[in-house]
């Protein structure tokens, strides 16, 4: 009964995000105690509350990007186009084209960039960031860039992520 329950929602949570979520359906059949763990995660991935929407998903989608090569980084523009974050700032993120983006969003494309990457150039950004915005709203980008990699880590692991797609930015 409560697994129907679940799985109910989560076809509307996939319908919602436009991409499978195949593999969490895998850990609810699974494993109630896991999918629960998961769940727990799934709110701390969500967390943002101060950081402004549109650095914040700029920041998640750059580091989402860096793990997948399509579904993930969909859901992940999907996520960010709902939470009102312009198609055209969206496509430029998609390709690559930072100059063309606000100075708040092109401070978050590197600081997630450099922070994936270990480049070595997240202290002037992550300066920058936090005078911008605040700490608050670092430590949630920060919390953002982090769990970006675990969807498309989770998806892999399970068999869930065999085919790479394009990615399609949906106004």
């Amino acid at each position: 009964m409560i697994r129907n329950l679940i799985l109910s929602k989560l076809d509307s949570v996939e319908k919602d995000l436009g991409d499978s979520i195949e593999y969490i359906r895998h850990v609810l059949r699974t494993s109630y105690r896991l999918f629960f763990k998961f769940a727990k995660f799934l709110s701390f991935a969500q967390h943002r509350k101060v950081c402004p929407v549109g650095p914040y998903h700029v920041a998640c989608i750059v580091a989402v990007r860096e793990g997948d090569c399509g579904p993930c980084v969909q859901i992940a523009l999907n996520m960010a186009r709902k939470d009102g974050v312009p198609a055209e700032q969206l496509q430029a993120v998609i390709d690559r084209r930072v100059d063309d983006l606000p100075e708040d969003l092109a401070d978050a494309y590197r600081f997630a960039e450099a922070v994936c990457t270990s480049s070595g150039d997240e202290d002037y950004l992550r300066d920058r960031i936090r005078e911008g915005s605040g700490e608050e709203a670092l430590i949630e980008m920060a919390y953002g860039i982090a769990a970006a990699g675990v969807f498309p880590t989770v998806k892999r692991a399970l068999g869930y992520a065999t085919s790479c797609s394009r990615v399609a930015l949906h106004v």
